[in-house]
């Protein structure tokens, strides 16, 4: 079964290395459940629901991440990236208070410590770190722990269609195609290197369906309401822990999965905190 699904081989894989591989990925990903709804979070006054954000940002990595382990068979973690339409949307230091300028340097300050030591998860426990001091400083605004996830209805498949045949659709969509692609592109060649998966001809196994599957979650995500889903060069992080087959990315997923369920913590950290 694990053969006919991942591509699972148990004469040159290991069940607990998958697994494992899996859960560090995760944890090199799951930043971006923190960081996106906190972006998205300026846009409110637009009808960008943070709530949903949240839920439509879990919920493309989920869709994304299993169809490249399904379908691909690859270690590959994809979730909604940030890129240009983020980007555009975060706060300039000249609007944030002196507290929440303080709060962001110590992030950075514990999230480089983490890094340079190598300890796994660093961003993210990086974050969770900042956001816990953030509460004696007033700038974190701690609503619990665990609860069933918010509703994605906000976002979902909120399109403009009175806008699909403009010049701005046009420039908007060969902007986000070639952003996609190449990021894509850069970071399977990279990571299928890295774990060996490069013929000696300089092709890669499978690539098409691995493009497929980022495909399937692009559009997927886009119907989410979330930004645009890519495959995540933290990926890397996996397969250095031995991670070669899809069910690396199915245990990615399933972590994803669970941290549905945390939403409360998430949304909780304030974008002080996000700034590593």
């Amino acid at each position: 079964m694990l053969s006919k699904l991942f591509g699972f081989d148990s004469s040159k894989h290991n069940i607990k290395t998958e697994v494992m591989a899996g859960i560090t990925t995760f944890l090199t990903m799951a930043y971006i459940l923190a960081v996106n709804p906190s972006i998205f979070s300026n846009l409110a006054d637009k009808g960008m629901d943070t709530n949903a954000v949240f839920t439509a940002t879990a919920l493309a990595a989920i869709i994304g991440t299993l169809a490249m382990a399904i379908y691909a068979k690859k270690p590959f973690g994809l979730a909604p990236g940030i890129i240009v339409e983020n980007t555009s949307t975060f706060v300039t230091i000249g609007h944030m208070t002196q507290g929440t300028a303080l709060l962001g340097v110590i992030g950075i300050i514990i999230t480089s410590v983490l890094v340079i030591k190598n300890v796994p998860g660093s961003l993210l426990i990086g974050i969770l770190a900042t956001a816990l001091i953030g509460i004696p400083m007033g700038v974190t605004n701690f609503s619990g722990v665990v609860d069933t996830p918010p509703s994605v209805a906000p976002l979902f498949c909120q399109f403009e269609f009175h806008n699909i045949f403009t010049i701005d659709m046009v420039v908007i969509v060969f902007t986000f195609l070639f952003i996609d692609m190449f990021d894509t592109m850069g970071t399977l060649v990279g990571v299928c290197t890295k774990a060996g998966m490069m013929q000696k001809d300089g092709r890669i196994p499978g690539l098409n369906k691995a493009f497929m599957a980022d495909a399937i979650a692009t559009m997927t995500g886009a119907c989410l309401g979330a930004s645009t889903t890519t495959t995540y060069v933290e990926s890397a992080a996996g397969v250095a822990q031995g991670g070669r087959t899809g069910l690396t990315a199915f245990s990615t997923a399933m972590c994803f999965v669970v941290a549905m369920f945390f939403a409360p913590l998430f949304l909780s950290i304030p974008a002080a905190a996000t700034t590593p």
